[in-house]
C-alpha cells in the first residue's frame, strides 16, 4: 500500500531564541571563578510527534511553555503526518518520540531495533467510528466493508488488530477492505460515505461525531477490555537512553510537566491560544473533547513498576495470539527509567 507523502516541519524558533540568549549572555556576562552557568550550552534532543491532534498540542506545550529548557535541555521539535511518525523515529531522524505505543515498539524489537518505551503521555483514545444512520451495530458488521485507517503501523490500527482478533475473531488486514488516508481526512471520507467506518483518535473522533453525524462503535479504552496500553507513549532507542541518562530523565520530566499543565486545568487549557488553533476544531467539537477528557483523562503521568508489569503481560498475551507479533524478545521494550538506568543523579 502506497504511503502518503510525509511533510516534515521543524519548528525551532523558541530553541533558536534560547540559543541566541545563551550566546549573548556568555559574551556579555561577567565570568566568575567557576565559569557560571551562562557559559554552558544546553544539549539538544530531537523530539518527533504528530503534526495534528493531541500529540501536536503536547509537543507545542513543551516548547512554548519552556518545559524543555526548564529541565535542562533544548528541544528540536519535528512534527509529521501520523502515518510517518514511526518511520521518522526508526530511521534515526529523532532521538525521542512522543507517540510510539508499546505494541509497535515490541514489533520493532522483533525486527532487531532496540526501541524502549520509558514514560506515558496519552491514555488510549482510539475508536472505531461509524455513521449514526448506518446499519452497523457491531464490529462483525464491518467484515467485507470499507474501513479507513491512517497507517497499519500506527498505534490506533495496531491496538484494534489485537482487540478485534482477540474478542471478535476478526483479522483486520484480511476481513476489512482497508482504505488509508491521513487522520483528519478520514472524517471527510466517513461524512461523504466513501468508507463505512474509520479508525481514528481524539480530536478527530469528536469531530466526526459533530460534523459527520457519527457515533463510536468501539472504544479502545472500554474497561471491558482490561488493561490496554496507551494510544501513545514516550520512547527512545535503548542505546540512546543508556548513553544519555540525565537527558532521559529530563525529557521524562518535561513530558510530565506538559501533561500536568493540561490535566490540572481540567483540560481547559485546550481552549487557550495556540492550543485551540493547533487542534484545529470548532468550538462545538472542542467542547466535546474537553467533556470527554474530564470524564476519562486523555493524558496521564501514571507509570510505575506495576504498570510496566501489566504492559509486559499484555505484550506476552498478544504474542501468544500471534496477531501482530509472535515473541516478546526483551523486557526492556517497556521500562521505568529507574529500572533501566538506576536512580537519577
Amino acid at each position: 500500500m502506497t504511503q502518503p507523502t510525509r511533510p516534515i516541519r521543524r519548528l525551532g524558533l523558541t530553541s533558536t531564541l534560547v540559543g541566541l540568549i545563551l550566546v549573548v549572555s556568555a559574551c556579555s556576562g561577567d565570568s566568575g571563578a567557576d565559569g557560571g552557568d551562562s557559559d554552558q550550552t544546553l544539549e539538544t534532543v530531537r523530539i518527533v510527534s504528530f503534526n495534528s491532534g493531541l500529540g501536536n498540542v503536547l509537543s507545542h506545550a513543551i516548547e512554548r511553555e519552556g518545559f524543555d529548557v526548564a529541565n535542562g535541555f533544548r528541544g528540536e521539535f519535528i512534527r509529521v503526518d501520523p502515518a510517518a511518525a514511526t518511520e521518522v523515529f526508526l530511521q534515526g531522524e529523532a532521538d525521542v518520540t512522543l507517540q510510539l505505543d508499546m505494541l509497535v515498539s515490541n514489533l520493532a524489537r522483533t525486527q532487531g531495533r532496540e526501541v524502549t518505551v520509558f514514560a506515558p503521555d496519552f491514555t488510549n483514545n482510539g475508536s472505531i467510528i461509524v455513521r449514526e444512520d448506518s446499519d452497523i451495530t457491531s464490529p462483525a458488521d464491518l467484515v467485507g466493508r470499507r474501513v479507513g485507517h491512517f497507517g497499519l503501523e500506527s498505534g490506533t490500527t495496531t491496538i484494534f488488530r489485537v482487540l478485534l482478533g482477540r474478542d471478535y475473531g476478526i483479522v483486520l488486514t484480511e476481513d476489512f477492505d482497508l482504505v488509508q488516508a491521513g487522520a483528519p481526512a478520514l472524517v471527510e471520507l466517513l461524512a461523504a460515505g466513501e468508507v463505512d467506518a474509520i479508525l481514528d483518535f481524539t480530536p478527530f473522533t469528536e469531530r466526526a461525531m459533530v460534523e459527520a453525524g457519527a457515533l463510536v462503535l468501539l472504544r479502545a479504552d472500554d474497561p471491558a477490555h482490561g488493561f490496554v496500553p496507551g494510544f501513545a507513549a514516550v520512547a527512545a532507542m535503548e542505546s540512546w537512553l543508556r548513553e544519555n541518562p540525565e537527558l532521559a530523565y529530563a525529557v521524562r520530566q518535561a513530558v510530565q510537566d506538559a501533561v500536568s499543565f493540561f490535566h490540572d486545568s481540567g483540560y481547559e487549557k485546550l481552549r487557550e491560544d495556540p492550543y485551540a488553533d493547533l487542534l484545529g476544531v470548532s468550538d462545538e467539537v472542542l467542547d466535546v473533547v474537553i467533556r470527554r477528557a474530564q470524564e476519562a483523562r486523555l493524558m496521564t503521568n501514571e507509570w510505575d513498576s506495576d504498570t510496566v508489569q501489566q504492559a509486559r503481560a499484555f505484550l506476552r498475551e498478544v504474542a501468544e495470539q500471534g496477531v501482530v507479533f509472535n515473541d516478546v524478545p526483551d523486557d526492556n521494550v517497556v521500562v521505568t527509567l529507574e529500572e533501566l538506568l538506576g536512580p537519577p543523579r
